[in-house]
């Protein structure tokens, strides 16, 4: 009694958890991408966490700074981390629907969850892994949308998608920068474009 069933909890890695300075490492698959809700599209970036047991993670001020629209859980969530170790955040109460872009694959999100987050305001886990079937090729810190369900559902040609590399650090303290200040997020070739070289 009082112990919660192992199907309801949600395990997450704990990088996606740590502060972004102890999190922010080129070794992370993290993907460029945009979230679009009502046609409002916002730029952002999903660390891929083939450890996580959710379907999606979403930052709770990411969510919130953006009006994403949030719907009530009927029963609160609790989040481990991956070691079966609770989270120090509250259990998950709420998720939302929106849609995901990763270069030209499209998709609406059946349920991102809402939870607090490190440096990465998205989080895709393995039922969004096992669901596209993606193909991860980490020599060339690629994803590839090649699945029939993609190919049917998401894409009109099998799509690769190349994650965030050397740059990475820079981009996350841009973008974190320009979201505490509530300004427009560059995308990934317009912060480049400002980063010394």
């Amino acid at each position: 009694m009082g112990q919660e069933s192992p199907s309801l909890s949600l395990s997450l890695c704990s990088l996606s958890l740590d502060d972004m300075e102890n999190s922010v490492e080129a070794d992370h698959l993290v993907m460029a991408c945009t979230i679009v809700d009502n046609h409002k599209e916002i730029r952002s970036h999903a660390l891929i966490d083939s450890g996580a047991t959710g379907y999606a993670f979403i930052a709770k001020v990411f969510a919130e700074r953006h009006n994403v629209p949030l719907f009530e859980l009927k029963e609160p969530r609790p989040l481990m981390v991956i070691d079966g170790r609770p989270v120090s955040s509250e259990a998950i109460t709420h998720i939302t629907k929106i849609g995901l872009s990763i270069n030209n694959h499209h998709e609406m999100i059946p349920a991102f969850f809402v939870t607090t987050l490190g440096g990465y305001h998205l989080t895709l886990s393995i039922p969004w892994l096992k669901h596209h079937d993606v193909k991860i090729d980490f020599a060339s810190n690629s994803l590839t949308f090649e699945s029939k369900y993609c190919l049917n559902n998401g894409v009109n040609d099998v799509t690769r998608a190349y994650g965030i590399e050397e740059e990475l650090p820079h981009f996350l303290r841009a973008y974190a920068a320009q979201s505490a200040l509530e300004h427009m997020v560059l995308d990934k070739d317009e912060v480049l474009q400002i980063l010394p070289k």
